[in-house]
Order: C-alpha cells, then structure tokens, then sequence
C-alpha cells in the first residue's frame, strides 16, 4: 500500500511539474509570438506542443487527485477532504480547465486567458507545497493578491517585447484602427 501512495505522490508531482513549466513556456511563446503582430505556423506549432503537455499534467494531477480523495474517503479520513487547500486545488483545476475550454470556443481571449490560466497554475503549485497547512482566507487573498502581481508582470512583459519590435521597425504594418491585442483574439493558438 505504501509504494502505491509513493506512486501516486510522484505522479500528481509530475503532473504539477508539467503543467506550470508548460504553463510558463506557454506564456513565453505567446508573447514572443504576438509581440510581432501576429503567430506563425513555427509558433503556433511549438504552442500546439505546449498545450499538449499542459493537458498530460492536467490528466496526471485530477488521476492522481482522484485517487488520493477516494484513498481519504475510504479510510475514513473526511476531515482532509473538507481542508481548504484540498478544495481550492480543485476549484484552480476547474478554473483551469475552464480556460482551455472558453480560449478554445474564443468566448475568453488568450491575453486575458492567459493571465488566468498562469496565475492558476502557479497557485496550484504553491497551495500543492502548502496543504494542508492554510485556511480559506489564506488561500483565497493569496490567490487575489498573486492574479494581481502576476497580471502586472505579464502585461510588463508583454509591453516590454512589443516595444522592442517597434523600436527595431520590425513590428508588421497594421490596418488602421487596429492594435497587437486584437491578434490574439483573431489567431487560435491551440490549433
């Protein structure tokens, strides 16, 4: 029984692993991309690449999640189920999955889904290296507190690379009216 849980240990590490460094490489190759103008098939493939090791550590993290709960829930252990860590990990899951599917269906655009989806996953692994040891308010004003700085950073950062471009003249014309944001909006990344 005990290398079982061992295992499953290792595998939801790995699967947080995968999922916040894909997660920060998928940021990266978004700015780098769209700092341009726009996402090319070389971007869009290394995207693609990303994306599919963000949803192999998302399939890794609910397994393993889920074994560890019914695991809980047989021996009778309750209380852990109900800490607020244990929840919230699931609640960023959702929030999460949440953010493939509205960038997908192009309901939530990959600028604004971006920042969700990277401060969610850096939570994940910092609420993963503090359960059980938090409570709610906790939980819940570091989560605000991190969409805030981490939203701050990635529009600096994103700023930052299109002004490099607009510097060197390298930056593609663009119609009238129109601005780097909106590519992000036009462009799947995911395909």
């Amino acid at each position: 029984m005990e290398s079982i849980v061992l295992l499953i240990f290792l595998l939801q590490q790995l699967g947080v692993t995968l999922g916040v460094g894909a997660s920060t490489f998928a940021m990266m190759f978004y700015i780098v991309g769209i700092s341009d103008g726009e996402i090319d098939a070389s971007e869009r493939r290394f995207m693609h690449a990303t994306y599919t090791t963000i949803r192999i550590g998302l399939f890794l993290i609910i397994i393993t999640g889920l074994a560890t709960a019914a695991a809980h829930y047989l021996a009778g252990d309750i209380a852990t189920l109900l800490q607020p860590a244990f929840i919230f990990k699931w609640i960023l899951l959702f929030i999460i999955i949440m953010h493939g599917v509205l960038v997908d269906t192009r309901i939530l655009s990959s600028q604004i889904g971006g920042v969700i989806a990277g401060a969610s996953w850096y939570a994940l692994f910092v609420i993963h290296a503090l359960s059980p040891v938090t409570n709610w308010f906790t939980v819940i004003a570091l989560y605000i507190i991190w969409l805030i700085v981490f939203s701050i950073g990635f529009y600096l950062t994103r700023a930052i690379a299109i002004s490099k471009y607009k510097s060197e003249g390298t930056l593609p014309l663009q119609k009238k009216g129109t601005h780097i944001a909106s590519a992000s909006q036009t462009t799947n990344v995911h395909k």
